[in-house]
């Protein structure tokens, strides 16, 4: 039996309590593996083709430790290789990069799981074949097998995990109340269905997911009204910004509320006319809908960090902090689209120059502390 990723580029080996993922390369053995179990692995993904057509070179496969990469698992461990899988997701779209060179830009079509079963004495293989009436098996000879790459998977050529966050969500899940793991599961299981990249993906069914993700995270109710000060409270910059004022209100606009309540509550709000059918709402929008789905993205990764810090199970880094302290200016600007001059008087996306404004303040601070020069 081998479970694996084969979309999945993975750059290093994780291990986060009884499982790992381990980097597959056509090219190089495993190397606690014999020849004959890395020749059928290479046989069995060779089936996996690349958009040229030719068998894919890198994957990813999970083994339980203390267990071969090959060994029959029980459903039980299927089951937790699937959540340990969801979570490994979640932690390469938390630190996705957006804007720039997208090295390490990745969707959840990457972190497709596929089980096969072989016998080593023949090309035979078992696909699962997921239905909604009954799971089943179709058995094939690998010779006549060819399975090709999604279109919006075929240019990622490079995934990294976030281990810190993966082991935050682990150590969160053996806390109590089980109740609230089981929000948190849905949250990120609704989050990553949100970031498929799949264009047969409608829009209007990522924004629903994503409201559900920021609701059930939160444990609001299904209303905006609860939504909205609920993500306030727990998404909290060190600088908060008030709507009124900034580029996307008008100076005459009545509202007494922060940017980020006025944007959660607008983008729950709206969810409303998706979820009941109508695809054209007719409401107001300060943002249009590709900016709302871009900073849901943006911001439901940050809320699960805050959440994970407040119960000291993870401890934001400088890009996390840079992207909550540079949420509010971003989603206040007049357009995301715009491209204010850098330093170098180069072209650069708002939202990239933010978070190195950011990243430039405190090295500046840091530098001044270490040399005894702080006011």
């Amino acid at each position: 039996m081998l479970l694996f990723m084969p979309w999945c580029p993975i750059d290093q080996e994780y291990t986060v309590g009884d499982i790992r993922i381990l980097p597959f390369d056509r090219q190089q053995p495993i190397a606690e593996l014999d020849g004959t179990i890395n020749a059928k692995i290479n046989e069995i993904l060779g089936s996996y083709r690349n958009i040229k057509g030719e068998p894919i070179r890198k994957a990813a496969l999970l083994q339980f430790v203390g267990k071969s990469a090959v060994a029959d698992l029980t459903p039980e461990e299927l089951d937790s290789a699937a959540d340990f899988v969801s979570w490994a997701c979640f932690s390469a779209l938390a630190r996705r990069d957006y804007f720039g060179l997208q090295l390490d830009y990745c969707n959840s079509d990457n972190f497709s799981l596929v089980l096969q079963k072989f016998d080593l004495t023949s090309d035979v293989t078992c696909l699962q074949v997921h239905r909604r009436d009954d799971d089943t098996w179709s058995g094939r000879s690998m010779l006549d097998t060819v399975l090709s790459i999604p279109i919006n998977c075929h240019t990622v050529q490079r995934i990294s995990l976030d281990g810190d966050v993966v082991s935050g969500i682990k150590r969160a899940r053996g806390a109590p109340p089980e109740q609230d793991f089981r929000r948190w599961q849905e949250a990120i299981d609704c989050f990553n269905q949100s970031c498929t990249d799949d264009p047969k993906f409608r829009d209007h069914v990522a924004w629903v997911l994503l409201c559900a993700a920021l609701q059930r995270i939160l444990g609001a109710k299904s209303k905006a009204d609860d939504v909205a000060p609920k993500f306030e409270r727990h998404f909290t910059p060190p600088r908060p910004r008030m709507a009124k004022g900034t580029a996307r209100f008008k100076s005459d606009s009545n509202t007494d509320h922060s940017v980020r309540y006025e944007w959660s509550h607008e983008f729950y709000r709206i969810r409303g006319d998706f979820a009941h059918g109508n695809l054209s709402p007719t409401q107001t929008m300060r943002w249009t809908p590709r900016e709302h789905l871009f900073l849901a993205t943006i911001a439901f990764p940050l809320l699960v960090k805050s959440l994970l810090l407040s119960k000291g199970y993870y401890e934001l880094t400088l890009d996390d902090r840079a992207q909550i302290e540079s949420f509010e200016e971003f989603a206040s600007a007049a357009s995301f689209g715009s491209t204010p001059k850098s330093d170098d008087d180069q072209p650069q996306a708002l939202w990239p120059l933010l978070i190195d404004n950011y990243r430039q303040k405190e090295f500046r601070a840091n530098l001044a502390r270490d040399l005894g020069l702080e006011s």
